[in-house]
C-alpha cells in the first residue's frame, strides 16, 4: 500500500498533497458507499444498528429492553417507552468512522499498521458505533424528557441533535488519538 512518505519520496510535496486528496476521495467513497447500501433497508438497519444499541443503552439504564418489528423499546419509566428505530440507529456515525478509519489507513507512514487498520475499519467502525449509540440513547433516555418539560419540543429537539454531537465527536477524537499518525505537523524551533 503506497503511503503519503512514498508519495513525498517520488512527487516531493506536491505528490504528498495529491496522496491526501486520494486519500480523502477513498475514505469518502467507502463511507458514501456504506451508507447508500443501508439505505432503504429498515430491517437490515434495525437488526444490526437500532436493536444492538438499544441493548446497550438499557444495560446502561438498568431498564427492560424489547425488541419490535421496527427496531427496539426501552421502557425507562412505568408509563414512558422509549422507541429506538432506524432514524436513531447511528448509520450516518458508521458510514462516517468507517470513512474517517480508511482514511487513516491509507495516510499511515506504516505499511503494515495501514493494512492492518484497512482491514479492522469495517468491525471497528461496528463496535464505535454501537458503544457510542449506545451511550447516546441512554443519555437521550434520560434528557429528552427534561428537555421537552423545560424548554419545549422546538428547542428540545435542538437540544436532542447537540446530544448525539456531545458524544459522537469525543468518541472521533479518541479514535484520531488512537489510531492517527504519532508525527507532528509542524516542526518545532
Amino acid at each position: 500500500m503506497p503511503t503519503s512518505e512514498d508519495a513525498e519520496v517520488v512527487a516531493g510535496p506536491r505528490g504528498r498533497a495529491a496522496a491526501g486528496l486520494g486519500a480523502v476521495a477513498l475514505a469518502a467513497t467507502l463511507a458514501l458507499a456504506v451508507h447508500a447500501a443501508l439505505a432503504g433497508r429498515e430491517g437490515l438497519v434495525a437488526a444490526v444498528f437500532a436493536r444492538p444499541a438499544a441493548r446497550l443503552a438499557s444495560v446502561l439504564l438498568g431498564v427492560p429492553f424489547s425488541t419490535v418489528p421496527e427496531g427496539a423499546e426501552l421502557r425507562v419509566a412505568p408509563d414512558e417507552v422509549v422507541r429506538v428505530g432506524p432514524p436513531c440507529a447511528g448509520v450516518a456515525f458508521f458510514a462516517l468512522v468507517a470513512g474517517f478509519l480508511a482514511f487513516l489507513a491509507l495516510r499511515s507512514p506504516a505499511r503494515r499498521a495501514g493494512a492492518v487498520l484497512a482491514a479492522a475499519a469495517v468491525p471497528l467502525s461496528y463496535a464505535a458505533t454501537l458503544a457510542a449509540n449506545g451511550l447516546r440513547l441512554a443519555a437521550l433516555a434520560r434528557t429528552d424528557p427534561l428537555f421537552d418539560a423545560l424548554l419545549g419540543p422546538a428547542l428540545a429537539r435542538v437540544l436532542h441533535e447537540a446530544t448525539g454531537v456531545a458524544v459522537f465527536l469525543p468518541v472521533l477524537i479518541a479514535l484520531h488519538l488512537a489510531l492517527g499518525p504519532r508525527r507532528r505537523c509542524h516542526a518545532r524551533p
